[in-house]
């Protein structure tokens, strides 16, 4: 049990290092399909380093709450990603209520970084503030409510036993509460990460920018902070899609699997494999759409939220996920 728990731990430092390739990985893609040859899977740790020895410049306008934003904001993600399972089939932090837990770090993030941004003074950074707030307000319910129907299809409100039942169940156990959760949370985690429709992440454009408005006023090593913060955030919600919605996959039970390190690798290894193909396949949404303008984002994010609201009446009265 212990040497599992150190695996979790291990699991969820390891998601930290690795968030920046797939972001990489995720601009790599789109590139190739557009037809470039854009950067390659590595820039992320460079320009990551590049920014880390550099200084922020800090705004004669702003308070301690920009100061210590960016690493708050960071702290959060480090901690979301303690409480994913992966493939020990548990977090490094996970108890009884870690999926709620899960849901408060990441708003908390979110409002943390909007408030930095209205305290900088920008008015570019407060509209991005106000846009990146807006679509908050849609999502996180849509979240909560997919995380509703998967708990009641497993009994509980913990990740780890949420992906043990899906585990359990396989592809055969797979329901309509389990397809509108999955297509829900899928829209939801498209918006939350600032992919098109909803967001261009390679905008310039001054008056389109949602997330890239935040962090206008950011430099240095505040503005690395806040991107490797954005790429573990994204790796988070990707390994929960992997290991709560897509059935087909494998945790590991204490005392349950007879060669533990083998089926800690089979188990990660199918992880990995289910991150990659929803990487590939946002990818290829971003190719085949356009971005939306933002008031038409919220019509989008009501239909994923109907979607998640119709699976937890499902599983709830339908007895199944």
């Amino acid at each position: 049990m212990t040497g599992l728990l150190a695996v979790a731990a291990a699991e969820a430092l390891l998601l930290v290092l690795a968030a920046p390739l797939l972001g990489g990985l995720a601009r790599t893609l789109r590139a190739r399909l557009e037809g470039r040859r854009g950067p390659g899977v590595l820039q992320s740790y460079r320009d990551l380093g590049k920014l880390m020895r550099r200084g922020p410049v800090i705004s004669d306008d702003a308070s301690g709450v920009s100061l210590m934003a960016p690493a708050l904001v960071f702290g959060a993600m480090v901690t979301a990603a303690a409480l994913v399972p992966i493939g020990a089939g548990w977090g490094a932090l996970a108890f009884a209520g870690d999926a709620v837990a899960l849901l408060g770090v990441l708003a908390a993030g979110r409002f943390v970084l909007a408030l930095a941004a209205f305290d900088a003074g920008g008015a570019l950074a407060a509209g991005g503030s106000a846009r990146e707030v807006t679509i908050g307000t849609l999502l996180m319910p849509t979240l909560m409510l997919a995380l509703v129907s998967a708990g009641l299809a497993a009994g509980s409100t913990g990740l780890g036993p949420m992906a043990a039942a899906l585990a359990q169940r396989g592809f055969q156990g797979a329901g309509e509460a389990q397809v509108l959760a999955l297509a829900a949370v899928a829209l939801a985690v498209l918006a939350d990460t600032g992919r098109i429709p909803f967001d261009d992440p390679d905008t310039r454009l001054e008056l389109a920018m949602t997330q890239g408005a935040l962090w206008r006023d950011l430099s240095g090593r505040h503005l690395g902070l806040v991107r490797w913060a954005a790429d573990v955030e994204q790796l988070v919600l990707l390994v929960l899609i992997a290991n709560i919605f897509i059935p087909g996959g494998r945790v590991v039970v204490p005392g349950a699997d007879s060669s533990t390190l083998a089926a800690l690798a089979i188990a990660l290894a199918i992880v990995v494999g289910k991150v990659v193909a929803v990487t590939v396949g946002y990818a290829l949404v971003e190719r085949a759409t356009a971005r939306l303008r933002f008031f038409r984002a919220p019509d989008l994010l009501g239909v994923a939220f109907a979607a998640a609201l119709v699976g937890t009446i499902f599983a709830l009265y339908g007895g199944a996920a």
